[in-house]
């Protein structure tokens, strides 16, 4: 799946990639290697929680449960907001886990962002990529993997 946004440019989480010579692809994108800039591994910002949402709901709810006290229909839904306030946190929170990307940006200014939740995937995809680039091997077909945390190298294992 890709995300577009305007401070990082694409970004894909789990994907496949494949490179194949010169070309980096990743579903419909193709990246040229010689059009690389610089490439990079890094952690990627978390998002803040909305802690002023979830406040609202439990303050709301623990309100409601207060005055309507005694009777069912508004502690009822005082609970459910305090409910859903724990709710959103525990959502938030997880949604926020910790994500490395490998940060590849072109000569354009273009950045393409691939990200996995192993670090040391994205490292070892950082080398394949960086040994491809210094060494300027074009026979290479390589499929990385930031889903399941793979690489292969299918140009060794071509069968004759």
């Amino acid at each position: 799946m890709a995300i577009n946004t305007a401070d990082t440019g694409k970004v894909f989480k789990n994907e496949t990639v494949s490179i194949e010579g010169n070309i980096i692809r990743c579903q419909q994108n193709f990246i040229q290697i010689s059009s690389i800039s610089q490439v990079w591994t890094g952690q990627l910002p978390k998002t803040p929680l909305p802690w002023l949402g979830i406040s609202f709901l439990c303050v709301t709810g623990l309100l409601t449960c207060v005055i309507g006290r005694g009777v069912a229909y508004p502690t009822l839904g005082g609970l459910l907001l305090i409910g859903m306030g724990i709710g959103v946190f525990a959502w938030s929170y997880a949604k926020n886990k910790d994500l490395y990307g490998l940060h590849i940006e072109m000569s354009s200014g273009h950045t393409y962002t691939f990200i996995a939740e192993d670090a040391k995937f994205v490292v070892q995809a950082f080398e394949a990529l960086a040994h491809i680039v210094r060494t300027k091997l074009t026979a290479e077909n390589i499929l990385l993997n930031f889903g399941s945390g793979k690489i292969v190298n299918q140009s060794t294992n071509v069968s004759a």
